[in-house]
């Protein structure tokens, strides 16, 4: 779907909301990272089938151009749209964090990020918006690799939002684990390996920062990492 203005894209997601009984905006930083193709191909294995049973349908956000947008949904083989809103409408309304462009690797792209960059976050909307069963976004620090990983693990918040959507008890789905650096490397070895290759080839000014990622790579993969737990109204507790 192509960059438009701010009408355009609210009224898109209120159409969706119209339509289905509940929507799901999975917000991801941009075609070129590893850790966002492996979380979109979970969402479209482990999700996708069981909230569409559920009358939901979900919609994939990137605050990249709408080319490169179309080829994240291309590359990565998954079935939603892909919104391109560079200017983070949605990323705004719903609270999701927006690392400005100076912050970024691509701070010195001449069109990408304009407004920044909207970080990985997963909303799960029902009652034409009215309710939201879900709202997790990360906030970027060194252990999670600025935003790259620890998102919650998609199986788990299907369990949870349709216990929500059920009316159903949920009190023991409320903790989620996480899409971390060991199922990465379980999953997408090839991708994981990507990674490693980046940071592991990090010269000159680079090498302390790249040192420290592979660090937090290793300490994740042998101490596992914590669950996260989220309330009644599905935010991160």
């Amino acid at each position: 779907m192509s960059a438009a203005s701010t009408q355009s894209i609210l009224a898109t997601v209120k159409a969706e909301l119209k339509s289905n009984d509940h929507l799901a905006l999975v917000f991801y930083r941009g075609h070129w990272c590893p850790f966002c193709a492996g979380y979109l191909k979970t969402i479209e294995k482990e999700f996708v089938p069981g909230f569409k049973a559920l009358g939901g349908k979900v919609i994939a956000v990137t605050s990249e151009s709408e080319p490169l947008a179309k080829k994240a949904k291309d590359t990565w083989g998954t079935s939603f749209v892909h919104i391109s809103d560079p200017s983070n409408i949605l990323a705004e309304k719903f609270g999701v964090h927006i690392t400005p462009k100076e912050k970024t690797f691509h701070k010195d792209h001449p069109t990408e990020y304009p407004k920044g960059m909207a970080q990985p976050a997963l909303v799960v909307l029902s009652d034409a918006g009215k309710r939201q069963l879900f709202n997790w976004h990360i906030v970027p620090d060194k252990m999670n690799l600025g935003g790259a990983k620890d998102r919650p693990l998609a199986k788990d918040v299907l369990k949870l939002v349709e216990a929500r959507i059920k009316g159903e008890d949920d009190s023991k789905l409320t903790k989620v684990a996480k899409f971390d650096t060991a199922y990465f490397k379980t999953n997408f070895e090839p991708m994981y390996n990507m990674v490693i290759g980046y940071y592991s080839k990090g010269p000159g000014s680079k090498a302390s920062y790249a040192k420290e990622r592979l660090q937090i790579i290793a300490d994740d993969l042998k101490n596992g990492s914590d669950k996260i737990e989220f309330d009644s109204q599905g935010r991160k507790a």
